[in-house]
């Protein structure tokens, strides 16, 4: 009789455990409950619903349950019929399936439309059976994105040619070409200048595969409508994707989301796992590079971002590799559906930051000070990022480390501590007699400071942190350093005689050079000094932006370089080695 009994027990747990089947009546939204009919073998009612994330869904032939914008749908194993119909996913929605994927067709069972809204994204905790995912993707016309194939091995020959529009020679739309080659590109930064990018030819842009979590450059023509592309492929489900990183060259490497979710990039969205730190021990500067393609300008994310940020689905990045190289990895539970918030000033950060802008009639471009506690004046990984250095631009704005002119900054972190202390030089390259504007949204400025614009080839100190402040000048040189300078004051009212010389930068390039940056023009004598006092060095020279000195031969120790300009003097030091 006891025997009887926990063999009822144990058969009642295995219908209590029976899995919910939502099958499709017809096509129509998921998120319609009359989309769906449903077996419940526990009689649970829950007639009039959708699926949740225990639920298994299976999509009856010639049906097609579509996955509407800006919406979210998930179930445990979903299933899709024989030769026709399956899931779309539209602009902004999301599909979660928690167990596996069974597609009926080769391929289009699962189909993704990307318009001009957030992509849709889909995420496979389990495995997918060996069939093609189709993606739609469309971009502005005539410009020029960075992108990656979120599929294993996908042909070429599916990408390049239907509905895409790729551009043949197009040399008005910046790639040089002799007639045979098209606008999609990989990127080999060992090669020349002017050569990095390197163009499918028209005559093989339908063979071969696209590498996966490579990135290529594309540019697309379908106007007047906006243009798109389409790929389909095989869903990653391994554990991990990697793609060969290089030092070659200057050491940049395009490479790509290998997903079809966002995944984590920095700190800020994932503390513990996110692509900058998975990768830290193959990189040179713990950065990513994303070219926006839309406002053609580089957009520079790293740890220092208090603003969480995540890569999207299909989106090529540069990486710079450190000596050696190495895999650059993207591991399957990187995967998020979050989007990305406002990438640079979030209202929610409560830390002093300077979003500084030099703009023309066309162009504009960024660079980055954040006031952050543990940081230094030297260049902290992670925390301060170079300018893109794969190519040259014409039109920049950087800064520099206080004491060094070897880096040029997109973002720099500085400590809180002595505001006032921390001039921070400001570099522009951009043509010659143009003209250029400064602004800035300064964030969180610390009671009584402000934040100073100085020109010291115009004597001119701007106010930069007051609602619709800018400065217009020209400048007279293609490359201008020396010249600029961001000053935190707590005076409201800065005098120029007491301040002309706090930007100025002193410091060796090596035991032999001697480098003053920043001085305004006009006659200046310098002197160095050992500790003893006695002085080893005297010269005078005719000022000019940046002045190199050469050293004699010196012991090694500490000196005092005595700076004497018609502004008044400085004192500072410097170790030889």
């Amino acid at each position: 009789m006891k025997k009887l009994l926990l063999t009822s027990c144990f058969l009642a747990s295995l219908s209590i455990s029976a899995q919910r089947v939502f099958t499709s009546t017809g096509s129509g939204d998921w998120s319609t409950p009359a989309t769906w009919t449903i077996t419940d073998p526990n009689a649970n009612g829950g007639v009039n619903t959708v699926p949740s994330n225990i639920d298994d869904v299976f999509v009856s032939t010639s049906h097609t349950v579509d996955v509407s914008s800006g919406n979210d749908a998930v179930c445990n194993n979903l299933t899709t019929g024989g030769s026709s119909g399956g899931v779309d996913l539209r602009d902004g929605s999301t599909l979660t399936v928690e167990g596996d994927v069974s597609l009926g067709r080769f391929d289009n069972s699962l189909r993704l439309f990307h318009g001009t809204g957030a992509p849709p994204t889909l995420i496979i905790k389990g495995t997918i059976t060996d069939r093609r995912i189709y993606l739609r993707k469309v971009l502005s016309n005539n410009k020029w994105f960075l992108i990656s194939s979120p599929f294993l091995n996908a042909k070429k020959s599916k990408f390049l040619t239907g509905s895409t529009n790729t551009v043949t020679n197009s040399v008005a739309n910046g790639f040089t070409g002799d007639g045979s080659k098209t606008s999609f590109a990989s990127y080999d930064d060992a090669n020349a200048s002017g050569s990095k990018y390197v163009y499918t030819l028209e005559a093989s842009k339908t063979s071969g595969n696209l590498t996966d979590a490579a990135g290529y450059s594309i540019l697309l023509d379908n106007s007047p409508s906006n243009a798109s592309y389409t790929m389909n492929g095989k869903y990653h489900h391994g554990a991990t994707t990697s793609v060969a990183i290089s030092d070659a060259g200057n050491g940049y490497n395009l490479v790509g989301n290998p997903y079809l979710a966002y995944i984590y990039a920095n700190d800020a969205a994932n503390a513990t796992h996110n692509v900058l730190l998975d990768n830290n021990s193959i990189l040179d500067e713990a950065t990513i590079w994303l070219w926006d393609g839309d406002n053609a300008t580089w957009v520079t994310v790293n740890k220092s971002d208090a603003a969480a940020y995540h890569i999207s689905p299909t989106q090529g990045f540069f990486v710079k590799a450190k000596t050696g190289g190495g895999a650059f990895t993207f591991d399957k539970d990187l995967e998020t559906h979050a989007t990305n918030g406002d990438v640079f000033l979030k209202t929610t950060n409560n830390r002093f930051e300077i979003d500084l802008t030099i703009s023309t009639d066309k162009l504009s471009r960024k660079t980055a000070i954040r006031y952050i506690d543990n940081t230094t004046t030297s260049f902290d990984n992670g925390y301060d990022s170079s300018v893109f250095g794969g190519y040259s631009e014409d039109f920049q704005v950087y800064t520099q480390l206080l004491e060094s002119t070897t880096k040029n900054l997109a973002i720099q972190s500085l400590p809180t501590k002595g505001l006032e202390t921390m001039v921070v030089p400001v570099g522009v390259k951009a043509p010659a007699n143009s003209e250029i504007t400064f602004s800035a949204k300064s964030l969180n400025v610390p009671a009584g400071y402000n934040v100073y614009l100085e020109d010291k080839t115009n004597n001119i100190l701007t106010r930069l942190d007051e609602a619709n402040a800018a400065y217009t000048t020209t400048v007279t040189s293609a490359i201008t350093e020396g010249r600029f300078f961001i000053h935190t004051s707590a005076f409201s009212v800065l005098s120029l005689e007491s301040e002309l010389l706090e930007g100025v930068s002193i410091f060796k390039t090596d035991n032999s050079n001697l480098r003053i940056v920043g001085l305004q023009q006009g006659k200046v004598s310098v002197s160095l000094v050992n500790l003893i006092g006695k002085t080893v060095m005297n010269s005078s020279f005719k000022a000019s932006t940046v002045n190199n000195i050469a050293l004699p031969k010196l012991a090694t120790g500490v000196y005092i370089v005595q700076l004497e300009t018609e502004a008044g003097k400085l004192n500072k030091k410097i170790i030889l080695e």
